[in-house]
């Protein structure tokens, strides 16, 4: 029987849509096996194609996981991909297409650690969030106001310590459950998920939602700037205090997808992965 690898992490508990994967790839002759993407007894080379799931710690270890891609044959989706993706600096190249992005000062590590109260002040915002550039959804995102004072410098510093980063406005629509993640797979659109805050509740919350077409604009335009076929994409996005959409996140590395809540797409996923593995077979 062909094997898939469902590439996770160490530190994380298992997707709740793992178990219906698993299992729907079973019905189409494909066995699976979880793994962590660093776990140094695996033989990448012994499975048809590996599928990155939840390695949500590769922002942690961002140069043995760079290592990683180069090593692991067949992945989907495919490692220059995942290399570009990330890295949240690639969201300048879909602002470059017209992509509006949530207000933006991108800081790299080993420059001058700016003031973060002036930052703010020139900006003119009230509070802001800081993420780095090298993480999956809100990992060591912090949140600051211009009252955050030395704390907040502190924090800042730290991150920066560690990598580039970004400080982007705060809009208050993540506070209402207002943030969208499209999700894509196969190439298509599938369903989008309404959000709720990150911060308080953790990546998993979220419930089936409508897309509006404009937020469909937004994430297929991102898309385009992949030219690689995809077997899933994230498109977090949210409108503005003005009621633009503007773009949070694409997820290309390892997003939570919520197939559990759209059960089609849990067989619309497993085909794609079961075509891609029987095909680097020869089956």
């Amino acid at each position: 029987m062909t094997t898939v690898a469902l590439v996770t992490c160490r530190t994380r508990p298992q997707l709740p849509s793992t178990p219906l994967v698993r299992e729907a790839l079973a019905r189409r002759g494909c066995s699976s096996v979880e793994v962590a993407w660093d776990e140094p007894s695996f033989d990448w080379d012994g499975v048809a194609a590996s599928v990155l799931v939840s390695a949500w710690d590769y922002g942690d270890h961002p140069e043995a996981f760079q290592g990683w891609l180069r090593r692991v044959p067949r992945l989907l989706n495919p490692a220059p991909v995942v290399r570009w993706a990330m890295h949240r600096g690639c969201q300048k190249a879909l602002e470059a297409r017209g992509v509006a992005l949530v207000p933006t000062v991108w800081l790299t590590r080993g420059q001058p650690v700016p003031s973060l109260t002036r930052l703010l002040e020139a900006e003119g915002w009230a509070e802001a969030v800081l993420r780095p550039a090298v993480a999956g959804a809100a990992t060591r995102t912090i949140r600051f106001s211009r009252a955050g004072g030395e704390s907040a410098q502190a924090a800042l510093e730290r991150q920066l310590a560690r990598g580039d980063c970004l400080l982007q406005r705060y809009l208050g629509a993540v506070e209402t459950a207002q943030e969208r993640s499209l999700v894509f797979v196969d190439g298509a659109f599938s369903h989008a998920v309404r959000r709720v805050p990150q911060l308080a509740t953790g990546r998993h919350a979220g419930t089936i939602a409508r897309a509006e077409e404009e937020e469909l604009w937004v994430a297929k335009l991102a898309l385009s700037a992949v030219e690689s076929p995809l077997l899933y994409a994230q498109v977090d996005v949210l409108r503005d205090d003005d009621g633009e959409v503007r773009l949070l996140d694409l997820e290309l590395v390892a997003p939570v997808l919520f197939l559990e809540q759209h059960p089609p797409a849990v067989e619309v996923y497993a085909n794609a992965v079961a075509r891609h593995a029987l095909a680097y077979t020869g089956a």
